[in-house]
């Protein structure tokens, strides 16, 4: 099929080809179909890079730089006119986006309390921006000098006068839940801000931290010696743990309102909602030499080093894969998550799909095109110039 990469929102996705096309499916009202005009708009001047996903639109990133949009657009998400600026990454709220040229500019667009409009720190917006993450309703850039600058919904993280101070030089990674950000600075230590139910108060900066994580309202930090600290919600995950199961982790995943750890013998370690993924006792004797963790809004997806797939959580959101288990017992190369469904490209280029249907975990619809098209390419590669 000549899949590169796939990309997911609510209720859809979209795949890109190797040539730089553009394949979707899933639900029409969140970009699951396009008309002919896009689908050539997409594959012009070298065709498409990278997508990012609002939760019901597209954001295509071309490979000359510019930039297109579809799915549900609200009045104001009309991409801005970019001028000669071109731009090298694209992040996304809920219902907005924002776009960083190659010198570190950011544009926005989109609705307005979700991070549409950052005119407010415009002025600090101007150059310099290596990297932004977001909440529902809000972003947070964190410059090449370590500060850090938020805007946005203020009861999402938008407003970070609490923790100011920590944020002005230092930072080296930021990561968010649904209504709080958590920095992680230069010294090892986390603070937090944002919505308090939703992880955005710590009592104090905690330190010594290697690694963080969060789920939807609560944060996960593994520290230096491989133990585990949570804040937030404790119904997502923000609860403690024994203290035989809090050492040895050494990487965290998380879906809506559950964790999973990667430890260093490659098992995994699961808490939270049992429907969301926090219980994976059914799969236990399967989660070994694990690689890498993918997950939906309530189910988890584990790849293992000989190329299988092993799933827990909720059915519905792509916690059983028992549909398409003989495709996924070897071979994967990659996995990717929506909100209900997950796709995994295996080794030799074909797709496979499995969570709810009507949501993308069937691409039954456009299995054809994608089969047409990557014999198309085969056959030109052999043709004789």
């Amino acid at each position: 099929m000549d899949v590169q990469e796939v990309a997911a929102n609510l209720m859809a996705f979209a795949a890109i080809r190797v040539d730089g096309s553009v394949v979707v499916w899933g639900h029409q009202s969140c970009g699951g179909q396009i008309d002919e005009n896009l689908q050539a708009q997409l594959s012009e001047n070298g065709g498409v890079r990278r997508i990012v996903t609002s939760e019901r639109a597209f954001a295509a990133l071309k490979r000359d730089g510019s930039v297109t949009c579809w799915g549900c657009l609200y009045p104001s998400a009309k991409v801005p006119d970019l001028g000669a600026r071109r731009i090298s990454s694209i992040y996304s709220t809920r219902a907005a986006f924002a776009a960083v040229d190659a010198d570190g500019g950011v544009v926005c667009w989109g609705h307005a309390a979700c991070g549409g409009d950052c005119s407010a720190v415009a002025e600090r917006l101007q150059e310099g921006v290596t990297r932004v993450y977001s909440t529902d309703n809000a972003f947070a850039a964190l410059r090449h000098d370590g500060s850090v600058v938020t805007w946005g919904s203020q009861t999402g993280g938008g407003v970070s006068d609490s923790v100011s101070d920590l944020l002005q030089s230092s930072v080296q990674k930021v990561v968010a839940t649904e209504a709080a950000f958590a920095a992680h600075r230069a010294d090892r230590h986390v603070v937090a801000w944002g919505d308090p139910m939703a992880g955005g108060a710590l009592q104090a900066p905690l330190g010594d931290v290697a690694d963080l994580c969060a789920s939807g309202s609560a944060f996960a930090a593994v520290l230096m010696d491989g133990s585990l600290r949570t804040w937030g919600n404790e119904l997502a995950g923000g609860c403690c743990l024994d203290h035989h199961q809090r050492t040895g982790i050494c990487r965290l995943f998380a879906t809506h309102e559950a964790f999973a750890a990667i430890c260093l013998d490659g098992s995994v370690l699961t808490w939270g909602d049992p429907t969301a993924g926090g219980n994976s006792d059914a799969v236990q004797h399967l989660l070994h030499d694990v690689q890498e963790i993918f997950c939906t809004k309530a189910a988890f997806a584990a790849l293992r080093s000989d190329g299988s797939v092993i799933t827990w959580g909720s059915p519905m959101y792509g916690g059983s894969s028992s549909r398409v288990e003989h495709q996924l017992q070897g071979g994967v190369a990659r996995v990717y998550a929506a909100e209900c469904a997950f796709a995994a490209v295996r080794t030799d280029g074909t797709l496979v799909t499995w969570g709810y249907p009507r949501y993308g975990g069937c691409c039954e619809a456009v299995r054809t095109q994608l089969v047409a098209e990557a014999l198309k390419a085969a056959c030109e590669r052999q043709t004789p110039r």
